[in-house]
């Protein structure tokens, strides 16, 4: 009786689960993170995690209008990102962890 009656949640989490689980094959098969742009996001959430919330200059990029005006648009990310990666098992592992818990949520969504 509960399965017929929660069987479409169930296959839902079931199918999530197992998506994420190759997903997780795939991702953890190499050292390196899936896109580029990953190491930019690790970089500056921790630099968010150890200065302040929100960063006014962006002083790396020298010929950029950055440099000196700079908006952070994907703050909340970073900030979402920042419990990952203070997870003791470096920097690389906890980006890939998250990766692996936004799959698993947007597969159940």
């Amino acid at each position: 009786m509960f399965i017929k009656k929660y069987w479409s949640t169930i296959s839902i989490i079931i199918s999530a689960f197992v998506l994420t689980t190759i997903m997780g094959i795939i991702i953890f098969h190499s050292k390196a993170l899936p896109e580029i742009d990953a190491y930019y996001h690790i970089r500056l959430a921790d630099i968010i995690a150890n200065s302040s919330l929100v960063l006014s200059k962006f002083p790396w990029t020298i010929c950029s209008i950055w440099n000196l005006h700079f908006f952070d648009k994907e703050w909340l990310f970073h900030i979402i990102l920042i419990p990952f990666l203070s997870l003791g098992l470096g920097d690389i592992i906890g980006a890939k962890i998250f990766i692996m818990v936004s799959i698993f949520i947007c597969a159940v969504v």
